[in-house]
């Protein structure tokens, strides 16, 4: 679902700023927005994770670039 809607590799996003990349996660909320019966359609059968979740995620991690706006971002995988 969130592939479809434009979310890159989780490896793209090592590195970037927060600024950048919270623009992007609100990019990617406001096409689920767009259209929710398409990516409610996409709910995987087992029961992990689902449309509302992915608003939700994508929401909460916008918000913490934002309130972390000169940070990157860091992982490993």
């Amino acid at each position: 679902m969130l592939r479809a809607a434009g979310f890159p590799e989780w490896k793209a996003l090592i590195g970037a700023p927060a600024t950048e990349v919270g623009g992007m996660l609100k990019s990617v909320a406001d096409e689920l927005r767009r259209a929710p019966d398409k990516y409610r359609a996409m709910n995987p059968p087992n029961g992990w994770g689902n449309y509302e979740g992915a608003l939700a995620f994508l929401d909460g991690l916008a918000a913490d670039c934002a309130l972390q706006s000169a940070a990157t971002v860091g992982g490993s995988l």
